[in-house]
């Protein structure tokens, strides 16, 4: 399934630039997309997805800085709020959130 839908991108964007060559794929390149599959984890495929999302969007983000720091206060917002529900259904303990809800903040 993966070789098709490669297949299928590549052939879409042939297509799309109407002239491809050996060039095109720079190391650049193919560092990217080992980044993406190694930030989102090579056993799941939604850890795939979200790690290329990562890698396309940071770029787009730290472009426009009060964008970055909205996102980045509406995650901390929620670690912290995430911390809290678990603290009050008891299933986990302040020391044990104490350093992620920190570097959260932080």
């Amino acid at each position: 399934i993966s070789a098709a839908l490669a297949g299928l991108a590549g052939s879409l964007y042939a297509y799309s630039e109407e002239y491809i060559s050996p060039n095109t794929y720079n190391f650049e390149l193919t560092i990217l997309f080992l980044l993406a599959v190694i930030m989102g984890g090579r056993k799941s495929r939604i850890g795939s997805l979200i790690g290329a999302l990562i890698v396309v969007m940071l770029p787009s983000l730290l472009s426009d800085i009060n964008l970055f720091r909205d996102i980045a206060t509406v995650i901390a917002v929620a670690g912290v709020g995430s911390g809290a529900y678990l603290l009050f259904k008891k299933r986990k303990t302040p020391r044990e959130l104490a350093v992620p809800v920190l570097a959260t903040v932080g």
